[in-house]
Parts: C-alpha cells; sequence; structure tokens
C-alpha cells in the first residue's frame, strides 16, 4: 500500500483503498513517467478521493471540470483544487457557454446515445464537454469515480427507502445527519458506527436499491463511451469492476449509511478521503450529482422545452 501522511486508516478503509488501487492498476497499468491521465473532477469526496490517490500511486493527474461559469462545480472545484498543493498547476476546467455550441453537443449525443433517458443525456452532456477538454491538454484517457454513490449509500434514495422501512423518527446520535462540531479534519472519526435500526426488510430494500443503481450505471457508462469515441477519448470507471464491487460489499452497511435521517452517507469513504490527505471542505460535503452541479441540468431542460423546428 502506498504510504500517506493523513491520519491512520482502520481496516475498512484499508480494504477499500487497497480495492481501489488494485482497479485503477488493472485499468492502467503502471504508471507511465510519459503519460498523463485526466480525473472528472467536481470537488466532491469521490472524484477527489480518486485524484489524491492516483497521484500518490505515480500518475501523472490532470483535473477536469466543466460547468457554466458561476455554477456549483466549477466555483467549488476551484476551491478545492487550490488546497491540493500537490495538483499545483494540474486543473484544468471548461467553461460552457449557454451558445448554439451547447445545443450541438445536445444532438451529438442524443444522436449517438439514442435515448430519452435525461439523466443518461445529461451525464453524456457533460462527459462530452470533459473529453473535449481532455483533448485540449492533450489527454486521452479519463478516470471517472462512478460507483462510489452505489457502493456505499451516496444517493439520497438509500436514507429514502430507509425512512420507509422505519417510523420516520430520530435516530441515535451520530447518525451522520451533520459534520462533527469538532476542528478535527477525521470526517465523523469519534460517531460510533451502529446496526441500522429499522425494520428487518431494511437490508434487503438497501441492497435491492444497490443492484437497480449498479446496473443502470454500468449501462449509463457505455453509453457514455460511445459519446466519449466521438473525442478519441477513453472513459474509465475502475470503481465499477469486479473487485472493487466485491470489496466494497463486504464492507458493513453501518459504515455507509446510519439511518433515515443521515444526509451524509458514505462515512467510509469520508474516513478513507481525510486519511489520505483530501481536503477537509472536500470530506465533508454532501452529494450533489455533476448534472445539476455543472448547471447542465437547466441548460438540457431549456432545450427541451424549444418548440421543435
Amino acid at each position: 500500500m502506498m504510504a500517506y501522511g493523513g491520519s491512520a486508516m482502520d481496516d475498512a478503509c484499508r480494504t477499500i483503498l487497497d480495492a481501489m488501487q488494485l482497479s485503477i492498476r488493472d485499468a492502467l497499468g503502471k504508471p507511465d513517467a510519459g503519460g498523463r491521465i485526466g480525473v472528472a473532477f467536481s470537488g466532491g469526496v469521490d472524484s477527489t478521493l480518486l485524484a489524491t490517490v492516483c497521484d500518490a500511486m505515480g500518475y501523472d493527474v490532470a483535473l477536469l471540470t466543466v460547468g457554466f461559469e458561476g455554477s456549483h462545480d466549477m466555483e467549488f472545484a476551484r476551491a478545492v483544487a487550490s488546497e491540493m498543493p500537490q495538483m499545483g498547476g494540474r486543473h484544468h476546467a471548461l467553461t460552457i457557454g449557454d451558445t448554439p455550441d451547447f445545443g450541438d453537443a445536445y444532438g451529438s449525443v442524443r444522436d449517438v446515445i439514442r435515448t430519452d433517458n435525461l439523466s443518461w443525456i445529461e451525464n453524456s452532456v457533460a462527459f462530452y464537454h470533459i473529453c473535449h477538454l481532455a483533448r485540449t491538454i492533450p489527454v486521452d484517457v479519463v478516470l471517472t469515480a462512478n460507483g462510489i454513490d452505489e457502493l456505499f449509500c451516496g444517493y439520497d434514495a438509500y436514507r429514502r427507502a430507509l425512512n420507509e422501512c422505519s417510523d420516520g423518527g430520530d435516530t441515535a446520535a451520530g447518525d451522520g445527519r451533520s459534520p462533527p462540531a469538532d476542528a478535527s479534519t477525521d470526517y465523523a472519526v469519534t460517531a460510533t458506527c451502529s446496526s441500522i435500526q429499522t425494520g428487518s426488510n431494511a437490508e434487503d430494500v438497501i441492497y435491492g436499491i444497490m443492484r437497480q443503481k449498479l446496473d443502470n450505471e454500468l449501462r449509463m457508462m457505455r453509453a457514455i463511451d460511445k459519446v466519449a469515441s466521438l473525442c478519441g477519448v477513453s472513459v474509465l470507471q475502475p470503481l465499477l469492476s469486479k473487485e472493487f464491487c466485491r470489496a466494497a460489499y463486504g464492507i458493513p452497511l453501518s459504515e455507509k449509511i446510519r439511518g433515515p435521517r443521515d444526509m451524509y452517507r458514505k462515512h467510509v469513504i469520508r474516513r478513507l478521503a481525510s486519511a489520505v490527505g483530501v481536503p477537509r471542505t472536500s470530506c465533508q460535503k454532501r452529494k450533489k450529482a455533476m448534472q445539476y452541479g455543472s448547471g447542465i441540468h437547466k441548460a438540457v431542460l431549456r432545450i427541451r422545452k424549444r418548440p421543435a423546428a
């Protein structure tokens, strides 16, 4: 395992880090001194963790951010990148203008992936721009952190499901509804992970959602691969590999979500991120999907509302 200067890791964090490094190495091969890789970067805990681990493994990493000017992702990614001295000068951002060019990108994506699934279209448009940005650097391989939200209960759907399985009441202290009050950079390091105190079918419901979301993500990423090929770029998802999924499934649910009011979730991922030196602002960031954080969702909706020519 690579040496990190952050906090000590517990067994769950070490398991995930080992699986992450193995999957990254399997996807990329050994670090090549002459080759640079891109990481789709929003500044959130998942993409920042992936970039930090790749950098520590010896890969030459470029952080790639796209979004409309003033959008959440553009501003937050810039702020987090500025707190990563080891990545100095390697953050690249592409501002998407609300111009006919965006409409052309939308049309190209629709022609390639041939679906009306709004989420797939929005994510594909985002990666269309990420891949165009990659070619300007130039980078021909882009990594994404897709898989973490699915495997570690990152989506609010997991919390809502637990709420439906319970009486909707308060959960115990340390349930992850807010970050710790102290100034520690270790996210919720003192919080106790206890068993999910809900109905007997809660785990079955959570794992059912997990399977559905993983299936959707794998199919969506195949569509994104088609879009990336328009730019001559390969988009890789090492955290959707069978090996990483197997390791993630072995982590107890109490390390991922702590109850029906858990607004943060992904607790083992946040602890790991803190341990490897991810900035605290990123470790404590709540989930915001790329299409919303970048402003792409609103732009796509505007296009879809236009009358047909």
